[in-house]
């Protein structure tokens, strides 16, 4: 995947799943859901109570982009994730 697709396919909320990912102990929706909660105080009550199938979804999409992967039952960042998270970081 090269520069220019990345960044087509970066976005907020998958770049804040990468960060809470890249964190460790994050094993499902609910763990992403449950972090992204505490930092984002400010949700919606509707809003949270879909974040955990928000979560899901992003989770899939950053391993079919191979951002992230499965490793000891946790998800883990690539070093594809890793690049993209830097790019993100160099668009701010």
């Amino acid at each position: 995947m090269d520069d220019a697709t990345i960044r087509r396919y970066l976005s907020e909320s998958r770049l804040i799943v990468l960060d809470i990912v890249s964190g460790g102990g994050t094993c499902d929706g609910d763990d992403v859901a449950r972090v992204w909660a505490e930092r984002r105080t400010a949700l919606t009550s509707a809003h949270a109570h879909r974040l955990p199938r928000i979560a899901g979804q992003i989770l899939w999409q950053l391993a079919n982009m191979q951002w992230i992967e499965r490793s000891d039952g946790e998800w883990m960042v690539t070093s594809l994730g890793l690049h993209a998270r830097d790019l993100a970081c160099a668009l701010v």
